[in-house]
């Protein structure tokens, strides 16, 4: 399956950020074990027709007007296995698996970044809020030759991690290491300990 050409500016939910900079502390690992909880959880509703590309987790800032708090995001990859589904039952699919969770999508603005052009296809976003966290999709409307697909994105609330901070938000700067949600048989839920080198 192709690999989506989506390029967006990643968007936080204002409702997970405290106005200014202010914000609780927050202990990285205690942040990925938690909202690793909720990430498998809705991962393993994701029926077998849409293909999941690996989770890719990351701190950031929660955004650019209040770059003393960070945010942690896992992200994935998601693309129709069948072709012909469009970007209307690809949502459909997805508010029906996940509605007995708790999450309840509303209609969200996409903000393309500067590099996407005016042949991609058209890309809608949706998010859901719930316990203090924010699950994002991204979809972008099938083509003659690229099914359906986009990006789920889970967010935790904004905090501060204390004087390690900046150091953290410098190791999973973009195009550095990552922590990775990936399965295996020994270990089907793991929760990440720190970044490593994406496969």
């Amino acid at each position: 399956m192709p690999l989506l050409a989506l390029a967006l500016v990643p968007l936080l939910g204002v409702t997970a950020c405290s106005d200014g900079d202010s914000g609780p502390s927050g202990d990285p690992q205690s942040i990925r074990t938690s909202l690793a909880k909720t990430y498998w959880k809705v991962n393993g509703a994701i029926p077998s027709g849409i293909d999941m590309d690996i989770g890719r987790g990351k701190f950031i800032k929660c955004s650019a007007d209040k770059p003393k708090l960070a945010v942690y995001q896992v992200e994935n990859e998601l693309n129709a296995k069948d072709g012909s589904m469009t970007a209307a039952q690809f949502l459909s699919t997805f508010r029906t698996v996940l509605a007995p969770q708790g999450w309840k999508f509303t209609l969200d603005k996409v903000q393309p970044s500067p590099t996407e052009t005016a042949t991609m296809s058209k890309t809608t976003g949706y998010v859901a809020n719930k316990d203090g966290m924010q699950l994002q999709l991204l979809i972008q409307e099938r083509t003659s030759d690229v099914p359906a697909g986009g990006f789920m994105d889970l967010y935790s609330s904004c905090v501060h991690l204390g004087k390690d901070q900046k150091d953290i938000l410098a190791k999973y700067a973009p195009g550095a290491s990552v922590d990775i949600f990936q399965p295996t048989s020994a270990n089907p839920h793991p929760v990440p300990t720190g970044p490593t080198m994406a496969p």
